[in-house]
């Protein structure tokens, strides 16, 4: 069913539960599958500051240095930006890939596939265009900035449900000459997922990495109400009006540090 990952003893995933009053909304794209990839995406004009890695984290393979999401519920975008440093090799091999879109709950996207498909498909899936941009570059040790490069392979899903063949991808990016002391900063967004089960929404803060900072946004309009039930500590650490949409979206955000590696609560 699911190879568990052995990981040091840590604290229960922080995480939550999102439910709404109101249904999502999400909007079909119809246009070339990899329009992403001419996606101007704009770095900000200042040099990245320098983000040293925590002792708690020296002898890891990889850290997330700093990650940071949006989720605008109403438009089911997803927008991310993470700085990863590979320490070793070894960091390098397990964890210079994406696979987007990515799971916030791994264990039960992974539980509700079908059990036919447990061992080859990824879930959550993408429509035909899902994917809105994916930039990323690389930070030398010594400061200089490189565009970074990579290897795409896109998998492509059918899925028969109610008696109709139904198509959906991943786009699976394997980042290519990275050494150990890189510092690989990604950006990436993405739209109209596809899960199994859409009863419950749960978003995890750990994952695969280490993480020092990590900050959540989610923004839906202040006409429609969303309830959150918050676990283990990670309770919302602001909240206000985010005035870039129309209407006027309310914005939460969680911000965690120093979140060790871990990808089921059993044992933790």
């Amino acid at each position: 069913w699911y190879r568990r990952q052995k990981f040091p003893p840590i604290h229960f995933h922080k995480f939550f539960f999102i439910t709404g009053i109101s249904s999502m909304l999400t909007f079909a794209l119809f246009s070339q599958g990899d329009k992403y990839k001419n996606y101007k995406y704009d770095w900000p004009a200042e040099k990245p500051a320098e983000i040293k890695v925590d002792d708690k984290f020296k002898n890891e393979d990889a850290v997330i240095l700093e990650e940071k999401t949006i989720v605008t519920l109403w438009t089911g975008v997803i927008s991310k930006t993470m700085r990863i440093k590979f320490l070793t090799e070894a960091g390098i091999k397990k964890t210079g890939s994406f696979v987007l879109p990515e799971s916030y709950d791994e264990l039960t996207d992974q539980n509700d596939l079908p059990f036919w498909k447990k061992d080859t498909m990824h879930c959550p899936l993408g429509e035909f265009n899902s994917l809105i941009y994916f930039a990323s570059r690389v930070i030398k040790p010594d400061g200089k900035i490189i565009p970074a490069t990579y290897v795409e392979n896109v998998h492509k899903e059918n899925y028969n449900y109610n008696a109709i063949d139904e198509t959906y991808y991943t786009w699976h990016l394997t980042m290519q000459k990275l050494q150990p002391g890189d510092e690989l900063e990604v950006a990436f967004s993405y739209t109209n997922i596809y899960k199994f089960n859409n009863f419950f929404n749960r978003i995890f803060f750990h994952g695969l990495i280490s993480k020092q900072n990590c900050e959540l946004k989610i923004r839906y309009p202040n006409i429609y109400h969303f309830f959150f039930q918050n676990h283990n500590g990670c309770a919302p650490v602001d909240s206000g009006v985010y005035k870039g949409t129309n209407p006027n979206s309310i914005e939460y955000t969680w911000r965690l540090t120093n979140l060790p590696a871990c990808s089921n609560e059993q044992n933790s």
